[in-house]
């Protein structure tokens, strides 16, 4: 079974199939006070609410009289809107901003099953906001294992994966047959059906599974009102070992570490033992104000409160109010909003197929860097350059066609490959095909590639190439953008201006929501119908995004990202003068750090960071040789000490052992 939602939403859900777990939701934060004091939250080198000009324009300064106005200006016209703006909502009913009550026979397009505003799910959320709201699959959450067996209890599945949205459980199941397809030894598959194949994607061999009939699936199924409820609830299935639930109902798409965690606070997790880490993963970059910060919190609980959910046919204020903030805040002048990475880079990738289609361009050609990282999506998983995450998706040898690889940083490569792809073979161009670049989609610093910044003389000449050959440089911003470089984006260290760039992660503060930034002429190129999402820009999400946007603006926390990242590379580096046999190069921006594992350092990234974990401290592998080091932008200069002191702890052990 395919679903949609992730980890950090699972609460929420529970709360449809009648337990009292947990999730969130969001508000307006116009004119929200900050209550916790910045003291309080870091150390004393952020400025306190107001004592500094940030470099950032709050939300709450920018004029948002209008919605309709701000959607006309800022927001990417993907969808034909009926010019209503809903404020509230309560069972099915809606209210718009003049007060006027609508019945509601859209519900989202058929996503708020309980209606607007239904008590259960609204505490449900408020109180997994304030408990542990989003941590990385490198890990166990009872929640996750809870819904899992719920929905497998509940079905004919044995084991769910899950995702944020129809768009990307559709993704993962059409992945999930071409990987069956080739544990099958099939090379060119044309069917995608899914039986019961739980185990492709750990390619295991399903033959000989028993097939189900029909009438064994639905012949049980009791006409509607003919009983209480057919359906087992969350509360009563056996829920004690949160690691066996995941063993027998979660599909093993992650290799997990042994940890179960149930709350969290600011840098610090907690798990079911009571043991507290330090984390410096965040989520995987995604927690940037940390856990259970209260005006993420609030503003998720307010809105839950209010309206967390309505269809794209409408407006909704909370959706123009971030487009704004965030065109205010870059050079984009639109916005468009979706659920992940992999989804706003997936809508890059269309808008440069558009655009290029647009130039009479046939066979366009985005080209993206080796090594890179763009999302698990088969567009985007292509355009991800590193082979091992093709092996088994492919189709004739091929993932989907129009991508084209480029060494990063390679100024040479990358100029020569531009000349060979503008040069359309000649017996394609007898039957009018035209081939060009239509893209250079690049990381301003590869994460998951190792944690390498890009160079300004790299950038600079894809943005030179792109003018010269009417092709869109798009830069994904998706790990490194929203503060976590030191600048608000990662482009804005190199001194370029992309015309397309994309968001997610720490852009909800672990809330999913993605958005694809867009300026000039690739602002124009989407029209109604184009392209879209149904939870896209949703209140709730919204909201989050208005709270982390507001937190950045007021707390300047560009500053705290600056010194802590200062701070965190000058104590990495004096460690790997201690152990020069085992640690090398650290590099990096802000707080997106990494330090290399020597090749002779007997020892992976990866096994380093489990020897940190045993001392309290979470990190995160990116590749084989890098340790990669990602707390939440709020982190204090006394918790980033700690963490290198725990760190070195593990560094001294292994290498004394190692002796």
């Amino acid at each position: 079974m395919m679903l949609v939602q992730k980890s950090s939403v699972l609460a929420a859900l529970f709360a449809l199939s009648g337990s009292s777990c947990n999730a969130f939701s969001s508000t307006s934060i116009q004119n929200r006070v900050l209550a916790t004091s910045t003291t309080d939250l870091q150390s004393t080198t952020i400025p306190a609410v107001g004592s500094v000009t940030s470099s950032l324009t709050p939300p709450s300064k920018i004029d948002s009289s209008s919605v309709a106005d701000l959607f006309d200006k800022r927001v990417y016209k993907t969808y034909g809107r009926y010019p209503i703006t809903f404020v509230s909502g309560s069972g099915s009913t809606l209210t718009d901003e003049n007060g006027r009550t609508y019945l509601d026979f859209v519900s989202g397009i058929a996503t708020c099953a309980l209606g607007h505003n239904n008590p259960s799910l609204t505490d449900a959320v408020c109180n997994q906001m304030k408990q542990l709201h989003h941590v990385s699959n490198l890990y166990y959450t009872p929640q996750q294992g809870q819904l899992a067996a719920w929905l497998c209890e509940n079905s004919c599945a044995d084991k769910a994966f899950f995702c944020n949205s129809g768009a990307e459980s559709n993704e993962a199941a059409i992945k999930l047959a071409r990987r069956h397809a080739s544990n099958r030894g099939i090379i060119l598959a044309a069917l995608f059906a899914l039986g019961g194949s739980c185990d492709a994607f750990s390619s295991t061999s399903i033959q000989n599974r028993a097939a189900t009939s029909t009438t064994e699936l639905h012949s049980t199924i009791p006409a509607p009102g003919s009983v209480t409820s057919s359906l087992t609830p969350p509360s009563k299935l056996d829920t004690s070992s949160t690691a066996h639930l995941f063993d027998k109902r979660v599909y093993k798409t992650y290799g997990r570490y042994p940890i179960t965690f149930v709350s969290g606070s600011g840098s610090t997790l907690t798990d079911e033992n009571g043991r507290t880490y330090l984390d410096f993963v965040a989520g995987i970059a995604t927690c940037a104000l940390g856990h259970n910060n209260p005006s993420l919190t609030e503003a998720v609980c307010d809105q839950m409160k209010t309206l967390h959910h309505v269809s794209n046919l409408y407006y909704t204020p909370q959706q123009g109010q971030l487009a704004a903030w965030l065109c205010e805040n870059s050079c984009a002048d639109k916005a468009f909003f979706c659920n992940s990475g992999a989804e706003s880079n997936e809508a890059a990738i269309k808008l440069a197929r558009r655009h290029a289609s647009n130039r009479g361009i046939t066979d366009p050609v985005i080209i993206t860097a080796e090594q890179s990282f763009h999302g698990r999506t088969l567009a985007t998983v292509t355009a991800t350059a590193q082979p091992k995450y093709h092996k088994g998706f492919t189709y004739g040898g091929e993932m989907v066609r129009g991508f084209q690889y480029t060494p990063y940083n390679n100024l040479e490569a990358l100029k020569k490959l531009v000349d060979e792809i503008n040069i359309t073979p000649e017996e394609d161009a007898k039957v009018g095909r035209k081939r060009g670049v239509a893209a250079i989609l690049l990381e301003p610093l590869q994460g998951e590639g190792g944690i390498i910044p890009g160079t300004r003389e790299f950038f600079e000449l894809a943005r030179k190439l792109c003018d010269e050959n009417g092709a869109l440089l798009m830069c994904d911003e998706v790990q490194v953008g929203m503060g976590r470089s030191g600048s608000l984006w990662g482009h804005e260290q190199l001194g370029v201006e992309p015309d397309v760039f994309t968001s997610a992660k720490a852009l909800g503060g672990g809330v999913p929501i993605g958005a694809m930034m867009a300026r000039g002429e690739a602002a124009e190129v989407f029209g109604p119908g184009d392209h879209a999402s149904t939870y896209g820009g949703n209140p709730l999400a919204c909201a989050a995004g208005l709270a982390v946007a507001e937190y950045l603006s007021e707390h300047d926390i560009l500053a705290n990202v600056q010194a802590r990242g200062e701070q965190l590379a000058e104590k990495l580096a004096d460690i790997a003068s201690r152990y020069p046999s085992v640690l090398g190069e650290v590099r990096g921006w802000g707080l997106l750090r990494g330090v290399v594992i020597k090749e002779d350092a007997g020892c992976t990234a990866a096994e380093l960071v489990g020897d940190a974990m045993e001392e309290g401290l979470l990190l995160v592998a990116a590749g084989p040789s890098v340790v990669r080091f990602v707390p939440p932008l709020v982190v204090k200069e006394s918790e980033v000490e700690e963490a290198l002191s725990r760190f070195e702890k593990a560094i001294a052990k292994r290498v004394g052992a190692s002796q």
